[in-house]
């Protein structure tokens, strides 16, 4: 009994989005059952948050213990990571804050897929870097690897680029996985053998300089993928046809040259006037925006484009930090501002006297904090207001804001939402806030950069209807039940 598991994760929260993986999967999927070699192929790659994702694996596996499996074939699309001395899948909520919660570590795909003591384990992996960390130690990622490899029977994993490279893929297909169709799709004979899936694979990236597939194998080289036939190749072929589109990128995996990387990488980048042209896109949306019709019924939403960070200057060192800490190429720097060291149990005299004995002698007891960030270009408006303000006094009034950062390439929001309660019959003080949340988008990408503000003030909306429903309506509810 033979059975597959196919994870295709392309959407991302904080990472940049992967197009290319959907299609690889599907592809992947409708090879492996045009084979008919597998009993079962679980599919995922929709609803590919960490929870979902962790949830619908150990369902699968559960499930199919005390089974005899010849082979389990596993493949995985999308973002990956070394980190810790562990390979990690990234899926679509992964937050670097809570690595190991939001991804999916290979140490746990191994122990999930080991319950069904398979004879054969094959894992393909075609995974980009996420862009959050990068593999920099090839002999730790192998010795990794040479651990994971001893954990099964028989193994072949196919990985799609070495530890210090990326992987490549158009917008429409990975360049690795269509590599793994071709080789079925270009065999001559009949019995196909993952041996030599890996030669056709490693003959075809030769010339490519910029991304080598590497494999680890555990077995004796006559493990067979699939019997290859006519109707085989025809309907893998119409399969290519009809969802690239394009002959010519069925006809065989082109070389990719640096100079053929740098042109289509080009394409990604913004003018000074197309970055201006697209925040006015932004403004736009935002003001024109449907908010639900509860929120519109029971406050007056209003938007404001503000020039300064006043409103979060209390927070805004969060952003400041994270600039600090996180690579970028963003137009934007985080600001310092010089602390007094002083300890808690110390009393303000003996502090001023610590401190005059310290301006003597020379020394320093200051230290550099994050006080804030800035842009370093000038834009139209630094930060976003929406404002829900309540027009039925029984209800609060709450606030988003959304602050930016961005390159020629992406933009990343920063928001966070907040509540107010009324302190007298004019003025309100504020109640709660939620923490900072961030997201990145591709900024010629307009379409899921409004996406990505929809999700922004969907998520409002959900912060200030919340608990009004649970405060009214889970209310009458249960009185309702009371007097049934």
């Amino acid at each position: 009994m033979n059975v597959a598991i196919v994870l295709a994760v392309s959407d991302y929260q904080n990472v940049g989005c992967l197009p290319g993986c959907n299609l690889d999967a599907q592809l992947m999927k409708n090879l492996l059952h045009t084979t008919g070699r597998y009993s079962e192929i679980l599919f995922i790659d929709k609803n590919t948050d960490s929870i979902q994702v962790k949830e619908e694996l150990t369902e699968f596996i559960t499930k199919n213990k005390g089974k005899v499996f010849d082979e389990i074939f596993f493949y995985y699309t999308g973002h990956g990571d070394f980190h810790s001395n562990e390979f990690y899948y990234i899926l679509s909520d992964f937050n670097s804050n809570q690595y190991r919660q939001t991804s999916l570590s290979n140490l746990e795909v191994d122990n999930l897929l080991r319950q069904l003591n398979p004879a054969l384990t094959v894992k393909i992996i075609d995974a980009c870097h996420s862009g959050v960390t990068y593999i920099k130690d090839n002999e730790i990622f192998y010795k990794h690897l040479d651990e994971s490899k001893n954990r099964f029977n028989n193994c072949y994993f196919m990985f799609s680029s070495m530890t210090d490279q990326a992987s490549y893929q158009s917008k429409k297909i990975s360049h690795f996985t269509k590599s793994f169709i071709d080789s079925v799709l270009h065999y001559s004979s009949t019995d196909l053998r993952y041996k030599h899936i890996i030669d056709y694979i490693s003959d075809e990236f030769e010339r490519n300089s910029l991304q080598k597939p590497f494999f680890v194998i555990q077995a004796g080289f006559t493990e067979t993928f699939c019997s290859v036939n006519q109707k085989l190749r025809v309907l893998l072929s119409e399969q290519l046809d009809n969802s690239l589109g394009s002959k010519s990128e069925t006809d065989g995996l082109k070389v990719i040259t640096l100079s053929d990387l740098i042109k289509r990488d080009a394409e990604r980048y913004c003018s000074e006037e197309e970055a201006l042209e697209i925040l006015d896109t932004i403004k736009n949306f935002i003001q024109n925006y449907s908010h639900s019709h509860d929120l519109v019924e029971l406050y007056s939403v209003s938007s404001e484009f503000k020039s300064d960070y006043e409103s979060i200057s209390k927070s805004i060192n969060s952003i400041g930090q994270w600039l600090k800490d996180n690579d970028n190429n963003y137009f934007a720097k985080a600001n310092y501002r010089r602390e007094l060291i002083a300890s808690v149990n110390t009393s303000p005299i003996l502090r001023g006297l610590y401190q005059s004995m310290a301006d003597i002698r020379g020394e320093s007891s200051y230290k550099t904090v994050v006080s804030g960030f800035e842009l370093t270009v000038d834009v139209p408006f630094n930060l976003i207001k929406i404002d829900a303000y309540p027009k039925y006094p029984n209800i609060d009034w709450c606030d988003c804001k959304i602050a930016f950062a961005f390159s020629q390439v992406s933009i990343r929001f920063f928001y966070f939402y907040s509540n107010f309660k009324l302190k007298n019959w004019e003025n309100y003080s504020h109640d709660f806030s939620s923490d900072w949340q961030t997201v990145e988008v591709e900024m010629k990408d307009i379409d899921k950069l409004k996406e990505t503000i929809s999700g922004i003030l969907n998520k409002f909306d959900s912060f200030v209807l919340d608990p009004l429903r649970a405060k009214y309506v889970l209310t009458v509810k249960s009185r309702s039940d009371e007097n049934s």
